[in-house]
């Protein structure tokens, strides 16, 4: 009988509000599959007390899951889709920001970006209209 595959969820946050929101949708994703988690910060800005807050919130909400928390620099969409790919991720969970404009709701660029060039499945937890 061959051994099940492993699942691997990639959670890519930010110092937004909504880094709450996406940890909480992953760590139930991962306890229902029992699947690992990698958790990704694209480092945008020299903000250590932000990563050490980020890395905090996934201590408290992944406490029971296996987990890596990595940092990536260069463009989002590209980091989060290298670091899916890299890791073998199954799914890509991560923020929608929504943007009101002319009567139409746009998806924030990151969120365009990589459902425009990822060919995993990917969760979007929407935030706030800004």
């Amino acid at each position: 009988m061959p051994l099940p595959k492993k699942i691997v969820l990639l959670a890519a946050i930010d110092n937004s509000p909504l880094a709450r929101p996406i940890l909480l949708k992953t760590a139930e994703l991962a306890r229902r599959s029992n699947g690992e988690v990698v958790v990704l910060h694209v480092i945008r800005t020299d903000d250590p007390e932000g990563l050490q807050h980020l890395k905090q919130q996934t201590r408290r909400y992944l406490a029971d899951i296996r987990y890596q928390f990595i940092t990536a620099t260069g463009p989002v969409p590209e980091a989060i889709i290298h670091t899916a790919q890299a890791y073998r991720a199954n799914e890509i969970v991560m923020g929608k920001r929504r943007y009101q404009a002319l009567d139409e709701i746009l998806i924030g660029s990151v969120s365009q970006g990589v459902l425009e060039n990822s060919s995993l499945p990917i969760i979007l937890i929407e935030g706030g209209k800004n």
